[in-house]
Formats: structure tokens, C-alpha cells, sequence
């Protein structure tokens, strides 16, 4: 029975292991992803602080200006809740990696308990 429990604790540690890797590598990429983002972002309002300066040229042009400055807006929306959902998903990941560790606690002690009852 001792055997079996080791041989389980040590596939849990390594299946923890795994998850910690994958939560890590999640966090990274989410991370990669807020920061394309945040640039995003930036461009688009330098892009709308542009496109308002040309709506005063003509009737024509201020009309199509209007169109792209919504459609700017829009996508600055877009942008801002894509950023809030990656933040959120950093949480997510981070509190998964929180329990992972407490996870791998757990088995390390179990390990522990386990060498000790040999």
C-alpha cells in the first residue's frame, strides 16, 4: 500500500509539475498578449487623434473621418475589453499556479509521510 501511494504521490507531483509549466507558460503568453494590447491601444488613439484632425478640411472628409473616428472607437473598445479578458485570464492562471503549488506541498508531504511510515 505504501508503494502504491508513493508510486501515486509521484505521479500527482509530476502531473502537478505539468501544471505549474502550463500555468507559467500561460501567464507568459497572456502577458506577451496584454502588451500587444496596450500597444494596440496606443496606435489606435494615436489614429483617432489624427483622424480628428482631418475632420476639418471638408464636408466630405469630415464625413468620412466621423465614420473612421466611430469605427476607431470602436475598435479601442474591442481593444480595452480584450485587455480586461487577458487580465482576467492572468488572474486566472496565476491562482491556478497558486493551487498547483499548494498542490505540490501537499504531495511533497504526502511523500514525506509515506518514507517515514517505511
Amino acid at each position: 500500500l505504501a508503494k502504491q501511494t508513493s508510486n501515486a504521490t509521484d505521479e500527482i507531483s509530476k502531473q502537478i509539475i505539468s501544471v505549474q509549466s502550463s500555468a507559467k507558460s500561460s501567464i507568459e503568453a497572456i502577458s506577451e498578449v496584454d502588451n500587444i494590447i496596450s500597444k494596440l491601444n496606443q496606435i489606435a488613439a494615436t489614429t483617432a487623434s489624427a483622424v480628428e484632425e482631418q475632420s476639418a478640411t471638408t464636408a466630405d472628409v469630415s464625413r468620412i473621418v466621423l465614420e473612421s473616428s466611430e469605427g476607431v472607437k470602436s475598435i479601442s473598445e474591442v481593444i480595452r475589453l480584450v485587455s480586461i479578458s487577458a487580465e482576467e485570464s492572468t488572474q486566472g492562471a496565476e491562482k491556478n499556479l497558486e493551487f498547483s503549488d499548494t498542490l505540490k506541498t501537499l504531495s511533497e508531504n504526502l511523500l514525506r509521510l509515506v518514507a517515514d511510515a517505511k
